[in-house]
């Protein structure tokens, strides 16, 4: 897989204090100058489990935390990757920021608007998000011909019909297909030109946020450079901000600018794409990491972390820092204490020993 990055913003740092600060606060002299087009504060989703009609009588009732009191901020033209493993809340975050949930706790904000979910928001702030989902042929009603999937959400905002010809010639040129795939279904195209079409229909209201909800995952290999290029270009032409959620960290190394990292919920890591690559100063980052596959035959890496052990239930969290139960760095202030957001370099790090693992002290050891 090929990606172009030349011609792609800057590395944008997200930097900490101990403490309570938000992520606004903690970004560094670069990223602070830049506006900040979605604002998380203390957001939280909780969703109620099915419990028995006895239990809700008695007030027996349990949730399940899918994101815990997250605060972050993506700045406008920036690429914020949100990488974790299934079930660490990434895609919970994602539905929050498009308004498909509403927060349970916090605020969400939309160029410095407070909203909710999408019946709480208006009209310009609703189509100022546009998402693209990782499986084109299920987003896309399959009775729908390209054309008139292209054309819904602009007849929605009320387009006319002569201004909806006009827009999807536009957004045809823009992905890089052809008018005759107008007439065409997409069970008809292939993965790479039904995502495309996906990629129009996300940006046919001139959104200037996309939610990219694992963009790339179904695609083969070979199609999946050509699919972020074409991203990081409309970004570069219209200006866009991403928000990125992938599991395949390969992808967001080559295309994000800083990197979120989510652990049950909760966020463990942000920081610089490329320092947190090159230093990550959190041990579930430092798994993650080591976990992507390494066909460099002059690596000098001779084994592979591996993450021991079922990832907590969120119903029930573990005590302390959330990672401690498959840290084998754990030591028993992890068990009892949640630690504080430690700076580190441009990011941060919610870690009790994050500056021995940035620095690679003791880090390597307790894995191998």
């Amino acid at each position: 897989m090929s990606v172009d990055r030349s011609e792609n913003a800057t590395a944008s740092g997200g930097g900490a204090e101990a403490g309570d600060a938000t992520d606004a606060q903690l970004n560094d002299a670069g990223s602070a100058t830049r506006e900040a087009v979605i604002e998380l504060d203390n957001v939280s989703k909780s969703f109620a489990m099915n419990d028995s009609l006895l239990d809700r009588l008695l007030g027996n009732t349990t949730s399940l935390d899918a994101v815990s009191n997250v605060s972050l901020s993506v700045h406008r033209g920036e690429t914020l990757g949100v990488v974790g493993e299934s079930g660490s809340g990434k895609s919970t975050l994602a539905n929050l920021v498009t308004g498909l949930y509403t927060p349970t706790e916090g605020v969400i904000s939309l160029d410095g608007t407070p909203v909710g979910g999408a019946t709480d928001r208006p009209a310009d702030l609703l189509a100022d998000v546009g998402v693209v989902f990782q499986n084109a042929s299920s987003s896309i009603n399959p009775r729908m011909t390209v054309g008139d999937a292209i054309a819904e959400p602009l007849i929605t905002q009320g387009w006319s019909a002569d201004d909806c010809e006009e827009r999807i010639a536009e957004l045809l040129e823009l992905v890089e297909l052809s008018e005759h795939h107008l007439d065409r279904y997409t069970h008809e195209l292939s993965g790479g030109q039904a995502q495309r079409v996906s990629i129009a229909r996300a940006i046919a209201t001139e959104p200037s946020v996309l939610v990219l909800d694992e963009p790339v995952s179904a695609l083969d290999v070979s199609v999946k450079g050509s699919i972020l290029n074409l991203l990081m270009r409309i970004q570069d032409e219209l200006d866009l901000t991403y928000l990125l959620i992938s599991h395949d960290l390969s992808a967001v190394k080559h295309v994000a600018d800083r990197i979120a990292v989510m652990y049950v919920g909760e966020l463990m890591e942000v920081g610089p794409a490329e320092e947190l690559f090159d230093r990550p100063a959190h041990p579930y980052t430092e798994a993650l990491l080591a976990a992507i596959p390494n066909v460099d035959p002059s690596s000098t890496i001779e084994e592979t972390f591996v993450l021991e052990g079922e990832v907590p239930s969120p119903v029930d969290p573990p005590s302390g820092c959330v990672f401690h139960t498959r840290c084998p760095m754990a030591e028993e202030t992890c068990r009892t204490t949640v630690p504080d957001q430690i700076e580190v370099g441009d990011g941060w790090s919610r870690c009790h020993f994050a500056e021995s693992v940035a620095d690679d002290e003791e880090v390597t050891d307790a894995w191998q």
